[in-house]
């Protein structure tokens, strides 16, 4: 039923379907079971369950627009049960195994911000604003079942790219022979990346290091490589759509910054956060992508007049509507555009541009994503 694991010293991370979409779950690597019969729950509540859950969002709504300024007003005429048109479910988290029952956490973002939802088989659905919402993270890459049952753990000599406790071993994880020839391949192209690969790398990082407020002082490097002795690498992701060594390494920072570095072939395409982002996007993408490091110019930032440009823009393949920033004045309502869809950027249509103050921002300032580079230009 949980599908993609992987976890820490404690807790682990998966995913699951929920009405034909993937959602995510959390919970203590020793409960795996119990939070399949948390899922299971979840995918079976009764329809006075789902109408409890309605009214509570509801009363959530009321209060969020009671508190803050008005950022998003529901149709009056809309019925009860239409709640779930302004909200969509991200994640669920298991604590801890309060009894035999199912008891955990539902993550919710709604057009009004994130909600928590409280669900303990036989109560009511428990629903609040989550204004100090942080998504649970599971940092390392380490099975904790056999739910691959050829499945295999490959530790490789990763030269100068040293764990969190220096030592020279990186996580990589396959599934078949197959798979097994192009991890090596990729561990090979990492533990020999050509100097100028490494150096363009590292260079990104020493741009991030600059781009942010951090207590921790950088000593003066002598070389730009050294700037390794100051970042950790946990795992690398594997793409297996080319014969060409195409991965990612992620990691952090002794400044408390993710690392996220996208190669593919013989180039260096992504640092930044460990965002997962695809080798196999169009190269003209990556220079256009907002934070990636190696390119520290295209940084965004907080606009000193306080009023944000942000683009309306509609998915050609589920017809939504989602609200991005947009800095570039050449992207106008009616163009198309490039946006953020899971590791991929796809083509939007932009519908309207508004300018907003943070007050009316649909989200937090520090969670939107960017339309990049307008099409047909």
């Amino acid at each position: 039923m949980i599908k993609n694991i992987y976890s820490d010293d404690k807790n682990s991370a998966g995913t699951f379907m929920h009405n034909g979409r993937e959602l995510k779950v959390f919970f203590p690597n020793s409960l795996e079971k119990y939070a399949e019969k948390c899922i299971e729950h979840f995918n079976n509540l009764s329809d006075e369950d789902m109408l409890e859950m309605c009214r509570g969002i509801h009363t959530a709504y009321k209060e969020r627009n009671t508190i803050f300024a008005r950022r998003f007003t529901i149709p009056r005429t809309k019925r009860i049960e239409d709640m779930f048109e302004y909200c969509e479910f991200e994640s669920m988290e298991i604590s801890g195994k309060y009894s035999e029952e199912p008891s955990y956490f539902l993550h919710v973002m709604s057009k009004w911000g994130h909600l928590k939802i409280i669900m303990i088989d036989g109560w009511k659905p428990c629903v609040f604003n989550n204004l100090d919402y942080k998504p649970p993270v599971v940092r390392s890459c380490r099975k904790i079942t056999d739910i691959y049952s050829e499945g295999e753990e490959f530790m490789f000599d990763s030269g100068i790219f040293k764990d969190s406790d220096g030592r020279s071993k990186i996580l990589i994880m396959y599934y078949d022979d197959g798979e097994k020839k192009f991890a090596e391949k990729c561990a090979e192209h990492l533990r020999k990346m050509p100097d100028d690969m490494l150096e363009t790398l590292c260079q990104g990082i020493l741009n991030q290091y600059n781009s942010i407020s951090t207590k921790f002082v950088l000593p003066e490097l002598e070389k730009i490589t050294d700037i390794l002795k100051y970042c950790f690498f946990n795992e690398v992701n594997l793409y297996y759509e080319t014969d060409e060594p195409a991965y990612i390494i992620s990691g952090g920072t002794y400044w408390d910054t993710e690392l996220g570095i996208t190669i593919r072939g013989d180039k260096v395409l992504f640092v930044g956060g460990d965002d997962n982002l695809s080798p196999f996007l169009d190269e003209e993408i990556y220079k256009n992508i907002e934070f990636n490091d190696l390119y520290p110019e295209k940084r965004p930032v907080f606009p000193e007049s306080g009023i944000y440009r942000i683009a309306v823009v509609e998915f050609a393949k589920n017809g939504k509507q989602y609200h991005y920033r947009c800095e570039d004045d050449k992207i106008q309502a009616g163009d198309t555009a490039l946006a953020r869809s899971g590791d991929d950027y796809t083509e939007v249509k932009v519908l309207d541009i508004l300018e907003q103050k943070e007050s009316e921002l649909v989200i937090p300032k520090e969670r939107y994503k960017f339309v990049i580079k307008k099409q047909g230009a």
